[in-house]
């Protein structure tokens, strides 16, 4: 199906976590320029780590061999999305971890699982907002506006379920956080959030 046409009938992209470095090289670029399309003319895009890199003009990290890795993202937001790397031992085999943050003023734990950090151009502007930010004050999560659309993204994995976190040992006092994960949603799909009575 070609891409506009899968798009019509859609609201909101949401790009998952996974490999970004395989993300971004196998997305087609009539499928990359179709995302940024439809962002454009008013769709939303929520991004949940690899999907928060792929939103940056540019995603880079340092890899295994001390060589650098860039390339272009899809430019739905200003600057550049980096690999965190603040948190110590760190593996392929123990990449997990529980970030302690303020998520729109409130304090969350939340699944991480090699995530990345904004640079502060990817806010500039009346259109840009933190929302929530690593220990380091690195950003961890915005929201932002790309043409008429709007582009939610973060670092972290609130729409994990808790056998993420069982699977790696760790413990995650305040429990699932899939209520974020909604809110991202609704917000890029330009749907009112209103809190449970």
């Amino acid at each position: 199906m070609p891409p506009r046409t899968f798009f019509s009938a859609s609201q909101v992209w949401i790009q998952p976590g996974g490999k970004a470095k395989i993300e971004q090289k196998t997305m087609s670029p009539e499928l990359k320029a179709a995302i940024k399309d439809f962002v454009k003319k008013g769709g939303g895009y929520v991004g949940f780590c690899a999907g928060g890199f792929l939103a940056s003009e540019t995603l880079a990290w340092e890899e295994d061999d001390g060589s650098w890795y860039s390339a272009p993202g899809l430019g739905l937001l200003k600057g550049r999305s980096l690999y965190y790397d603040q948190f110590q031992d760190v593996t392929e085999e123990d990449p997990a971890r529980i970030a302690v943050t303020l998520w729109n003023g409130q304090k969350r734990h939340l699944y991480w699982e090699l995530g990345p950090y904004f640079t502060a151009d990817a806010v500039a502007g009346s259109e840009g907002a933190v929302v929530a930010r690593y220990d380091a004050g690195r950003i961890m999560t915005l929201r932002s506006e790309y043409g008429q659309g709007r582009v939610y993204v973060t670092a972290v994995h609130p729409e994990a379920p808790p056998d993420w976190s069982a699977g790696y040992g760790l413990k995650d006092p305040d429990g699932p956080d899939l209520s974020l994960a909604v809110e991202m949603i609704r917000w890029a799909s330009a749907v009112p959030v209103t809190q449970p009575n």
